[in-house]
């Protein structure tokens, strides 16, 4: 148990700094390390601890802390992104599981994950926004960039995994 909290502390962390890391896309929600801090994590940790991380994360900025990229947090144009990561980190870490573990199998089988992440993103933008709002700087910005961010993280984790036991 104790194993388990303190890697989920960790995985919540390595969250945060991930939120430090941003880049303007041009519209009202930024570029940020999340989705590749997610894919790692589906990839290197159980889907039980990686989902875990995620919700430590986003209570701890419910909670106030400031841990988010926008000061705006949960009631912000980035909410429904930051809303779907547990579900999308569900997603990937289930998919990677059951991968092959090789650069492309990895890649696509965190791809649904993403999508998850970008729909639900895309959906409250488009409450907030509108329709234009949500697939011009909701969803475009974004596919070059995540698709890097993915690749990143599963080349990684190939590297862990080549050297050393997995473990999970």
């Amino acid at each position: 148990m104790a194993a388990f909290v303190l890697r989920s502390l960790a995985g919540a962390f390595f969250l945060y700094l991930s939120s430090r890391l941003k880049l303007s896309a041009g519209g009202p929600v930024p570029v940020t390390g999340h989705i590749f801090c997610i894919a790692l994590l589906a990839l290197l940790y159980d889907t039980k601890t990686c989902v875990f991380s995620v919700i430590l994360y986003l209570a701890a900025g419910a909670l106030g802390l400031d841990v988010f990229s926008s000061k705006d947090g949960l009631a912000g144009s980035g909410a429904g992104y930051l809303l779907s990561l547990p579900f999308g980190a569900a997603a990937m870490s289930i998919a990677a599981k059951k991968s092959r573990k090789t650069l492309f199998a990895l890649i696509a089988s965190l791809l649904p994950g993403l999508f998850v992440v970008y729909l639900c993103g895309a959906a409250c933008l488009l409450i907030k926004n509108g329709p234009e709002t949500a697939l011009l700087w909701g969803i475009a910005p974004f596919v070059l960039w995540d698709f890097i961010k993915i690749a990143a993280a599963c080349l990684l984790a190939l590297g862990v995994w080549a050297s050393g036991p997995e473990k999970e």
